[in-house]
């Protein structure tokens, strides 16, 4: 199953059969794309159909169903490389090399105090001591 969506870079969810990436510490194994762990899931959602319906558009007539939405929905692909968990700070790696332009930005003028410089810097420095220790493991 794939879900297609307007975008500048052509990104798509879908199915995989190779189910066990899921289970994976790192699962950017896709170029791009974005792997669904429950695509009839997300098609209830999406579609608002009940299961049977989902499962029978899934299993019989031609593998090349389309079917568009009656209205928009927005979708939101966001990377995070640091984030809240049970009220702590967990980092993941940047796989697609996405901080640095990041912390450019933010210390050339989003936090233009000395004090939020720092701030920034000492996460930055958090965020290499972290990436440095998974990687000695």
């Amino acid at each position: 199953m794939k879900f297609i969506f307007p975008n500048d870079f052509a990104i798509y969810l879908h199915d995989t059969p190779s189910q066990a990436l899921f289970s994976e510490r790192v699962r950017a194994a896709s170029h791009g794309c974005i792997r669904v762990e429950h695509p009839d899931a997300l098609a209830r959602f999406v579609l608002g159909w009940d299961p049977d319906r989902i499962e029978a558009a899934m299993h019989t007539g031609p593998d090349n169903q389309r079917v568009n939405l009656d209205a928009k929905l927005p979708v939101y692909i966001v990377y995070f490389t640091a984030y809240a968990n049970d009220g702590k700070v967990q980092f993941a790696d940047d796989i697609y090399q996405r901080d640095a332009a990041v912390m450019r930005a933010i210390s050339a003028g989003a936090f233009p105090t000395d004090d939020a410089r720092r701030a920034l810097y000492a996460l930055d420095r958090v965020r290499v001591a972290h990436r440095a220790a998974g990687a000695a493991r």
